[in-house]
C-alpha cells in the first residue's frame, strides 16, 4: 500500500492552525479528510459518519476493493485498519476532489441517529467526558431528555469541535467547498444503490448487513411510558431498546431538529417526519 505522504510530515502529521486541526498536506480539518475512503484506481470517495453505519461501510468497501485480507491481517477492528489506509491514501480535495467521479456519502436519520448516539455514550462514557459532573449524577441515571439539554448546552460553550464525533453533526463545513455528487440514505439505501449500480457506480452490497445490524433493525414499540424521561436503566431490557420515535415529545423533536438543522437540511430529510 504506497503512502502519499511525503517523509518529512509522517512524524509531525497533524497541526493546529487558528484553532482548527488541520492537515498540513490538504489544507482542510482533519475531521473532514480523515472520514473519507479514497480509491483513485476506482475513480471514488467514500464518506462516513460515526453512527450512520460506518462499520459496516467501511468493512463493505474494503472488500470492495479487495482489501479485505489486509483487514485481517491487522487482527484489529475495521477502524483501526481505516486509520492505516487512510494517511497511506490521504486525498488532497483542492488536487483530486473534483476529478473524482464517484464522491458519495451515507447518511442517517438525524433523530435516528441521535438517539443512537444517547444510546451509545451509555456505554462508552469517555465519549461524554464531564456528563456525570455536569448532571450530577450516575451515567445510567441520565434519561434522553438529560443527554439533550447536556448537549445543547455543551454546544452552546465549547462548540461542536469539543464533542465526540459520535454526537457531533454528520455535515462538515468543508462540504461546502468539496461537495460529494451522490448521497446515500442508509434508511432507503437498497433503492438508492440500485441506481447508483445502473448508472455505472460502485455496485456495494451491504444492504443485508445493515437490515440485520442490531443498531439499525426496527424494534418493536416498548410498554415503557415516558422514555424520553426515563433513566436509561430503567429503559434498558433484555428484549433491547424502545424505537426512536418514543425518545421524542414534539419539544425535543424541535430542539433535536435544530441542533442538527444542517444535517436535516443538507441531506434532505424532513424535520417533522
Amino acid at each position: 500500500m504506497a503512502s502519499n505522504i511525503p517523509e518529512n510530515l509522517k512524524v509531525n502529521f497533524w497541526r493546529k492552525k487558528g484553532g482548527r486541526i488541520l492537515n498540513e498536506l490538504t489544507g482542510v480539518s482533519h475531521r473532514f479528510s480523515s472520514t473519507q475512503i479514497w480509491a483513485p484506481k476506482q475513480d471514488l470517495v467514500v464518506g462516513w459518519t460515526p453512527k450512520a453505519g460506518c462499520t459496516v461501510v467501511k468493512r463493505h468497501v474494503y472488500a470492495f476493493l479487495g482489501l479485505r485480507a489486509d483487514v485481517e491481517k491487522t487482527g484489529k477492528w475495521v477502524q483501526f485498519y481505516s486509520h492505516l489506509y487512510i494517511r497511506k491514501h490521504l486525498i488532497i480535495p483542492a488536487l483530486h476532489w473534483k476529478k473524482v467521479k464517484w464522491r458519495i456519502k451515507f447518511v442517517r436519520n438525524p433523530y435516528h441517529r441521535f438517539v443512537s448516539s444517547y444510546t451509545y455514550a451509555m456505554g462508552f462514557p469517555n465519549m461524554v467526558s464531564g456528563i456525570t459532573e455536569d448532571l450530577n449524577c450516575n451515567l445510567h441515571d441520565i434519561s434522553f431528555e438529560m443527554f439533550t439539554d447536556w448537549v445543547e448546552q455543551s454546544q452552546r460553550k465549547k462548540g461542536w469541535n469539543k464533542i465526540d464525533s459520535h454526537i457531533r453533526p454528520q455535515y462538515h463545513r468543508e462540504e461546502e467547498r468539496y461537495p460529494y455528487n451522490r448521497i446515500i440514505h442508509i434508511e432507503q439505501m437498497q433503492e438508492e444503490m440500485e441506481a447508483l449500480a445502473r448508472e455505472g457506480g460502485p455496485k456495494f452490497n451491504f444492504t443485508e448487513e445493515f437490515r440485520n445490524s442490531w443498531h439499525h433493525r426496527k424494534r418493536a414499540k416498548s410498554d415503557v411510558d415516558a422514555v424520553w424521561k426515563r433513566p436509561f436503566k430503567q429503559i434498558r431490557r433484555p428484549e433491547g431498546l424502545p424505537d426512536y420515535p418514543q425518545f421524542y415529545t414534539p419539544e425535543l423533536r424541535a430542539r433535536v431538529a435544530h441542533l442538527f438543522r444542517d444535517d436535516f437540511e443538507k441531506y434532505g430529510y424532513a424535520t417533522e417526519a
